[in-house]
């Protein structure tokens, strides 16, 4: 497909442009605006001879939307660092969660598209009063609290999220196994400190370890959930990439603990298939049965499901129809992915039930 070899150019893996048109190039832009990519893919735009570049216009409207996105990681870095050193000094341990975490990897890490911070804290240690959360000597507005996160106010004008476990699965069993693995884990992950580009301090995030399960964990989650796009798969082939060493023996036992053996295996045949992935990182055998499917589903769905024609405004925007599309989907990846699926629905009222107790 053209649109992978223009992101495989985009992160240097070819080392030649693809031959694209002017036609060709509207629809790579397009696809590049679905799957999150626009800065990424425009890194391949810089670097093309000037002959097989988009149209100006085109091209001019592209570079103002990086510019943008450079920016907001700008933005997004510096807030970083300003809520890791407020929740340190009040002696909380906390560790970014993908996001600027992953954008650290990235050849340019100012080209991701930025969204909020996800902090994942010790939950042991948080206080909530009055609806404010206690950090130190300051009170931060909470919004929604749900099993796995409660929404804060903003920080520097971006969006925070308080972790209180990384994610979860659907499947009740799974997820004691899931959440056992993160709290063994939490300690080296509060103290894994990374330097943010251009002196912007430092956060501490996941080790490379933690990241494979964490992260493909998380791309599940929003896969049986809404759809996942292939933002979570670029920033997924550099953390593949950092963990090389760790045993894929041991990995695909706790894979196999989690209930995520079999998605793990569809991963491999999206990063080998779109980013020509070596079989030396791969955690799990390929499968392509699985895989073609996930890669399908990619495609067709945009960035967290958010270009998915399947899905109309009813099911989109209406608490009705957005559980009725669940509902849908649950059974279009029953046959695939039973597990989840079939849990999936257990799982919303069990944490209907939860918020009501909780919060």
């Amino acid at each position: 497909m053209l649109f992978f070899e223009l992101l495989r150019y985009a992160l240097n893996i070819d080392a030649n442009p693809p031959a694209i048109s002017a036609d060709d190039w509207e629809k790579m832009h397009q696809l590049a605006r679905e799957q999150c990519l626009l800065g990424v893919i425009y890194k391949a735009v810089e670097r093309m001879p000037e002959q097989h570049r988009p149209p100006k216009r085109l091209l001019l409207q592209w570079f103002v939307e990086a510019e943008q996105i450079h920016h907001q990681n700008e933005k997004v870095y510096e807030a970083c660092a300003v809520v890791t050193e407020l929740f340190e000094k009040a002696h909380i341990g906390c560790c970014v969660l993908k996001g600027q975490g992953n954008a650290v990897m990235y050849d340019d890490p100012f080209s991701r598209m930025p969204g909020d911070i996800d902090l994942w804290v010790d939950s042991s240690k948080v206080i909530i009063e009055d609806g404010f959360m206690i950090v130190g000597n300051k009170r931060l507005k909470t919004g929604a609290h749900v099993y796995h996160h409660i929404d804060v106010e903003d920080v520097h004008g971006v969006s925070l999220e308080v972790h209180t476990k990384p994610s979860f699965m659907n499947n009740l069993i799974h997820n004691k196994n899931m959440q056992f693995f993160f709290s063994n884990n939490a300690p080296a992950q509060f103290a894994h400190k990374v330097e943010m580009p251009e002196g912007k301090g430092t956060i501490n995030v996941p080790t490379p370890y933690f990241n494979i399960v964490y992260q493909l964990a998380h791309i599940s989650k929003h896969f049986f959930q809404e759809g996942i796009g292939l933002r979570q798969f670029v920033d997924y082939y550099f953390v593949l990439r950092k963990a090389e060493g760790c045993s894929h023996k041991e990995l695909q036992e706790l894979l196999s603990s989690l209930g995520l053996y079999k998605f793990a295996q569809a991963v491999m045949y999206v990063e080998q298939q779109v980013f020509s992935l070596e079989e030396r990182y791969f955690i799990a055998p390929v499968s392509e049965k699985y895989g073609r499917f996930l890669l399908n589903e990619i495609m067709l769905s945009g960035n967290f499901g958010a270009y998915d024609k399947r899905v109309d405004d009813f099911h989109r925007k209406t608490a009705l129809g957005r559980n009725l599309e669940r509902l849908n989907r649950d059974i279009r990846l029953m046959r695939l992915f039973p597990s989840e699926a079939l849990w999936e629905p257990v799982f919303r009222i069990w944490h209907f039930f939860w918020r009501i107790k909780n919060t």
